[in-house]
């Protein structure tokens, strides 16, 4: 075991090779994403449609409305984790067990020792936030008794994104070191955490970066086709309306939630890749 924990920290993975692959996989297995996705994405454009239709085309003055929604944002955030970790959970297994399908009732089992591993990068990360907003809206209503409200409000609210950015940044880069957990988890090995700390020793920058080369390009093409599309219909970006027409609203809503899906399996096919080579011992192309 220590030769293969020394073996697989000599390993360099190579990005360019991981990026391809991935590339190759997921456009090459269209139907079968389509296939694995159908159910969670329309269950999730469901939940994240709905709150907007209701805040904005049927009652945009309710205030009981309004207020309800903040609820609504906490649970599709939570559908959305279930949703998004299901279909990756079926992605990975499609990925590493060569297109053999995953038995319903191992499904299950599996997928909750998946979320049982995840739920508490998200849990630091939505608790550390809400930590932060709390404690910054108590400064700045104490500095609004000094009747320096405007420059408190912007000193809080500055000081409040760098610190919830730098909390997010840093338990992503723990989540990313710890990541070979769950392909592990999928194909019913035994890692761990500290095993999986240990395998990805020297390529934690190395999966960022194949991460962020797979997914980049997708989002630039997605926003320029967006673009190409509003100056078609003469309209403004949807971020620059309050009111976006229907349609439009639509649109971008079905976008956001097909790109979650493919970003999803293009991260999880880069994850299984560094999972063979560093776990498995397995050479891709």
């Amino acid at each position: 075991m220590a030769a293969l924990e020394g073996e697989s920290g000599r390993i360099k993975v190579p990005i360019d090779r991981v990026a391809a692959a991935a590339y190759r996989i997921v456009f090459g297995r269209l139907g079968r994403l389509l296939e694995l996705a159908w159910l969670p994405m329309l269950v999730l454009l469901a939940v994240e449609l709905v709150p907007g239709l209701v805040s904005a085309y049927f009652w945009p003055d309710d205030t009981e409305a309004a207020a309800s929604l903040a609820g609504a944002n906490i649970a599709e955030a939570l559908i959305a984790m279930l949703c998004l970790s299901a279909f990756a959970v079926r992605w990975h297994h499609l990925v590493l067990a060569a297109d053999r399908p995953l038995p319903p009732r191992r499904f299950l089992a599996v997928w909750a020792r998946f979320l049982g591993y995840s739920l508490p990068f998200y849990l630091a990360i939505l608790g550390a936030a809400a930590g932060v907003s709390a404690a910054l809206d108590t400064l700045s209503a104490a500095a609004a008794d000094h009747q320096v409200a405007g420059l408190a409000e912007l000193i809080t609210q500055n000081t409040a994104d760098a610190l919830v950015a730098t909390i997010a940044l840093a338990v992503s880069l723990v989540l990313a070191r710890c990541s070979l957990v769950f392909p592990a988890v999928v194909i019913g090995q035994s890692l761990g955490l500290m095993g999986a700390w240990r395998r990805m020793r020297g390529n934690t920058w190395r999966f960022i970066a194949a991460t962020l080369l797979v997914t980049a390009p997708i989002m630039l093409l997605a926003a320029v086709l967006l673009d190409l599309i509003l100056v078609g219909a003469h309209l403004p970006l949807p971020d620059a309306l309050a009111h976006p027409p229907l349609g439009l609203f639509l649109l971008n809503g079905v976008l956001d939630i097909v790109l979650l899906f493919l970003f999803v399996a293009l991260g999880a096919t880069v994850l299984a890749d560094f999972y063979r080579r560093l776990v498995l011992h397995i050479r891709s192309n």
